[in-house]
């Protein structure tokens, strides 16, 4: 297993030779760097790099979006970045339920069960958009809404 010193020579490396190849690696370290190390300037600085090479990437846009909420960026900066996830990969429901649950703290709660519903569309089976739907409900005073989900036997 290679140090620290040699997984950041290794991305700039790809950096430099194949800007689009070194973007998973550079989404990995900057999760690493927010998770692991608790840095979350240089991950989001990672993040932020990796989408530079390349706009659409969705874990990155996702991950920048997580890093941007921990350190107190205002929510439509947030939003605007689980926005454009959505806009890059439409059809994932956990895209659609990260978006959701950052809508939910920011209060926004009709918002936030819309993305919920649209993901449970795209996914019914998905115990996180089915989680946050209610918890979302539970919150807007909604519990009513939960009857219309059944189970399967």
């Amino acid at each position: 297993m290679g140090t620290p010193g040699t997984f950041r020579q290794t991305i700039k490396t790809q950096t430099l030779f194949a800007p689009q190849g070194c973007v998973p690696a550079l989404c990995s370290y900057g999760a690493l760097q927010m998770d692991i190390r608790g840095d979350i300037n240089s991950a989001a600085e990672l993040f932020q790099k990796a989408i530079d090479h390349q706009p659409s990437h969705v874990q990155s846009l996702r991950n920048l979006a997580s890093a941007k909420a921990r350190s107190g960026a205002p929510h439509w900066e947030v939003d605007s970045l689980h926005q454009k996830a959505v806009k890059a990969d439409p059809k994932s429901a956990s895209t659609r339920c990260a978006r959701a649950a950052d809508l939910a703290r920011a209060r926004k709660w009709s918002s936030a069960e819309e993305e919920y519903l649209k993901a449970l569309s795209l996914e019914p089976s998905s115990v996180d958009a089915v989680r946050g739907y209610a918890s979302v409900s539970r919150a807007s005073g909604k519990l009513s809404a939960l009857g219309t989900f059944k189970t399967q036997s």
